[in-house]
């Protein structure tokens, strides 16, 4: 199989890695696909890809199959979610993926809050650009918004500090807290941003009702060949 190419140029990959899931989907190849996030590896690809996922709570989604295997001092950095051109497809594909399967020990039969019905004006909402600056509490606060890596898509063979970078997204397979992912605008160069949307323990459905609220703000998913002025950007 030869080098995945980014949905929108054929010169970056989706995240400078073979995560092909992100690229088949904004591509309009699939409507959903299944992936596991490991410290960003759902939330880059769709980030660079201008699509949209969820790493869902550490413990609601079986990991039986998976290449890496569950358990040991690792055990909930490793989280599977769905990932789509919309929120909405998210909200209907995170159930059917969750519970018990009698495989997976560390699964919780954890029921979804609210039925969706959420007032998003009584959110407490915090925000940084900058991890290293602003220091946030999960206990004085609804939802933290920040960037989902310190670069959009990397060209093919790039070599960067992508420890550092991914720090905005591993930090959250750590807590093990749900982080869902939405198309934020373009880079200079035409390339997708993403915004990371981060929610307390369980609360999935409130991190995606937030989410559907921005996406319909900011315009969502918008298909390669969109923008016309994007073509060769990347070569400017």
């Amino acid at each position: 199989m030869g080098p995945d190419e980014q949905p929108l140029h054929t010169f970056p990959l989706p995240g400078g890695k073979p995560w092909r899931w992100a690229a088949i989907v904004a591509a309009g190849g699939s409507p959903f696909d299944i992936g596991s996030d490991y410290g960003g590896s759902l939330r880059f690809p769709a980030h660079c890809c201008g699509v949209a996922t969820i790493k869902p709570t550490s413990g609601r989604v079986p990991r039986t199959g998976q290449i890496l295997p569950f358990g040991g001092l690792l055990d909930s950095f490793q989280q599977i979610g769905p990932i789509a051109r919309c929120v909405g497809d998210l909200q209907l594909l995170l159930p059917i993926i969750s519970g018990p399967d009698g495989v997976d020990p560390s699964i919780v039969p954890m029921v979804f809050n609210g039925g969706g019905q959420f007032d998003l004006s009584e959110l407490r909402i915090a925000f940084h650009i900058d991890n290293g600056v602003i220091p946030v509490s999960g206990e004085t606060i609804d939802i933290i918004l920040c960037p989902v890596n310190a670069n959009p898509a990397l060209p093919h063979g790039s070599i960067g500090d992508e420890l550092r970078a991914f720090s905005y997204t591993s930090a959250y397979n750590l807590t093990g807290w749900p982080a869902a992912v939405i198309p934020g605008g373009l880079s200079s160069k035409g390339l997708p941003i993403g915004i990371q949307i981060i929610g307390k323990s369980w609360e999935d459905d409130l991190v995606l009702a937030l989410a559907a609220c921005l996406e319909k703000a900011l315009g969502g998913f918008q298909p390669p060949g969109f923008n016309k002025n994007m073509s060769g950007a990347i070569n400017e």
